[in-house]
């Protein structure tokens, strides 16, 4: 049974685009299958609704605006606190990539 409901949670995780795959893989232990295992039906909506969130930061990472996906990725903690760590984590590798200080989460996020 729990190698049925594993493939299952590989299955739900090719609903999202690589991008945010390779993403949730660097900022969540377990990867993406993982993290669907451990929410509930109403928090994989909530999911749905960060990745796509997610994805317009993410166009601005694309586009060399770090400063402008920065400041998105903040915005989108308060909207999403159950994913905030995953945002902490991300910003925490866009520093290191891009050997520069961004601007912190808020006191109390992540």
């Amino acid at each position: 049974m729990s190698v049925l409901l594993n493939l299952e949670f590989k299955l739900q995780a090719l609903q999202f685009p690589p991008y945010f795959v390779r993403f949730v893989e660097r900022t969540s232990p377990g990867g993406l299958p993982f993290l669907l295992q451990t929410l509930t039906e109403t928090q994989r909506l909530e999911l749905n609704l960060f990745q796509k969130e997610f994805c317009e930061g993410f166009k601005f990472e694309q586009s060399n605006d770090l400063d402008h996906a920065v400041e998105f990725y903040n915005a989108t903690l308060h909207r999403h606190p159950l994913f905030a760590f995953l945002i902490a984590e991300h910003l925490r590798y866009l520093e290191t990539i891009h050997n520069q200080s961004l601007t912190p989460p808020p006191e109390g996020i992540a």
